[in-house]
């Protein structure tokens, strides 16, 4: 997904609401579904601002608004049929954004999907960066693929993986295994491991700093098997990953459940996901 900025430059109503709309249908295309928080910090407005403007777009059928089983409270929104063909009217690639939008309703990794969408734009803004890609969009050989990669400008990749919960020790190396490999063989050139909890982080920490790390493949049955061999990562690879941590960043997510009682858009029945066909 491209990652366009407001144009500070623009004073007319109608073209600051069309782009205003346009990067928020790119961020639903992208990511499939995202809350008003969210967006409002994308568009840089107001979360009263940002909700005025999704209940207008609700209202033109460009978007859809719905509550997952497992947020309760939260408003969340996805593509809906009139905002697929304005992205396919500006030349974007929509076909891998036609997705149920009763799944996502029933989605059980939609907190983990969202606090991913925050991280990212985080590291989007501070690095600049012009292009983000979602977990199921990457593209890659790889038996793991990180939660999202982000692109600078000059072309620097950085692959970012969030935890809610710490990994056992085989799911551990197996992601970091992996994600060495990806930097030195130019897959991307950094990787940003997100932690909520310190001592998961303290955890991880200890593990990476190992002078030898464990080789987990799985096998045919899909389980993970350590291999006798040991890695032993190269120090300019290995300062190449690293830590980010993210107090609070679920509990914030989660506060957002209470959504302003103005100009709220209404929840999309079942029937009317099937008919936007998403």
């Amino acid at each position: 997904m491209r990652f366009n900025r407001r144009d500070k430059a623009l004073t007319v109503c109608r073209a600051m609401r069309s782009e205003k709309v346009l990067i928020v249908l790119d961020w639903l295309c992208e990511f499939r579904m995202s809350n008003a928080e969210i967006l409002s910090s994308r568009l840089e407005i107001s979360i009263t601002n940002a909700f005025k403007l999704l209940a207008d777009m609700q209202s033109s059928r460009m978007i859809l608004a719905f509550e997952n089983v497992h947020t309760r409270g939260m408003r969340l929104f996805g593509l809906a049929e009139g905002g697929v063909r304005h992205l396919s009217a500006w030349g974007r690639d929509t076909q891998k954004a036609v997705v149920k939008a009763s799944n996502l309703a029933r989605s059980t990794t939609v907190i983990h999907d969202l606090c991913v969408q925050r991280i990212t734009l985080h590291l989007a803004e501070k690095f600049k960066c012009v292009e983000v890609i979602w977990d199921l969009n990457i593209k890659t050989t790889r038996s793991l693929r990180p939660d999202a990669i982000l692109v600078t400008a000059d072309q620097y990749v950085a692959a970012l993986e969030f935890d809610r919960t710490a990994k056992n020790l085989p799911q551990f190396f197996e992601r970091l295994v992996n994600s060495y490999e990806a930097i030195r063989d130019n897959e991307f050139n950094a990787l940003f491991i997100a932690v909520e909890s310190s001592a998961v982080m303290k955890r991880y920490q200890a593990l990476f700093d190992q002078e030898e790390w464990p080789v987990y493949r799985k096998n045919e049955k899909g389980n993970l098997v350590e291999l006798s061999t040991k890695l032993t990562p190269e120090r300019r690879f290995k300062n190449e990953i690293r830590w980010l941590p993210t107090k609070d960043v679920i509990s914030s997510i989660l506060s957002s459940r209470v959504s302003p009682k103005s100009k709220l858009p209404k929840i999309a029945t079942s029937n009317q996901f099937e008919a936007a066909n998403l």
